[in-house]
């Protein structure tokens, strides 16, 4: 995958105005160093595909256990971005990533403390 990223990187073969291509253009700029851009490049792309492929079998199986909600989608498809953006709510294509609270929360009857973040000296 690097040496892939490091020859799209050299030839410049990404899509004007792509996230990647930004990348490129800040080494460009001086702005971080052309050897990142690859490892960057890499850190992008390689993690892409599969929350991607994770996130489209999470909402068909949350359709497929809800028919219900898939007949309300295909009754007014209009609703797609935000069914999908439901699903991924849901069922998260990424199981380390976390949300915390900043306040102390109540949800339902189960208290959530705010993060209390420790300090280093």
């Amino acid at each position: 995958m690097i040496q892939f990223a490091q020859e799209i990187a050299e030839r410049g073969g990404l899509a004007q105005g792509s996230m990647p291509a930004k990348f490129l253009e800040a080494a460009d700029r001086g702005e971080i160093a052309k050897e990142q851009c690859p490892v960057i490049l890499t850190g992008y792309l390689a993690p892409s595909p599969e929350t991607t492929i994770s996130a489209i079998a999470n909402a068909t199986w949350l359709f497929a256990t809800n028919p219900d909600q898939w007949d309300l989608l295909r009754e007014d498809p209009s609703h797609v971005e935000v069914a999908f953006n439901e699903a991924v709510r849901l069922e998260s294509p990424i199981t380390s990533f976390s949300r915390m609270t900043t306040e102390d929360a109540q949800v339902a009857d189960v208290g959530i403390p705010k993060l209390r973040v420790r300090e280093f000296s």
